[in-house]
C-alpha cells in the first residue's frame, strides 16, 4: 500500500423509491510510512441517479461549507493586504 492515494470513489447504493442513488466523492488519503496513522480527506462531488425508465444521470453536489471556508480565507487575505498597504502609506 502506498503512502498517498487519490481518486474518485463511489459510496453505498441507496434505494429511494424507484430510484437508485450512488454518492461519489473525491478521496485523498495520506498514510504515515512508519506505521498506523495519517489522514483522509473526502470531498463530495456528485450523485449518480438511476431510474427504471432511463439512463443514469450524474448530478453535481455544491459544497456550501467549502465555499464558505474559501470565502473566509479570501476575505482574510484581502483584509491583511489592505492593512499592510495602509500601514505603508500612512
Amino acid at each position: 500500500m502506498s503512502w498517498f492515494q487519490a481518486g474518485i470513489r463511489s459510496g453505498t447504493l441507496i434505494e429511494v423509491g424507484r430510484q437508485q442513488v450512488t454518492p461519489r466523492a473525491l478521496v485523498i488519503a495520506v498514510r504515515w510510512p512508519w506505521g498506523g496513522g495519517g489522514f483522509v480527506f473526502n470531498q463530495p462531488i456528485a450523485i449518480s441517479v438511476q431510474t427504471d425508465n432511463g439512463p443514469a444521470r450524474t448530478r453535481p453536489i455544491l459544497d456550501v461549507t467549502l465555499l464558505a471556508q474559501l470565502s473566509f480565507l479570501w476575505a482574510l487575505i484581502a483584509t491583511s493586504i489592505a492593512i499592510s498597504w495602509r500601514r505603508k502609506h500612512d
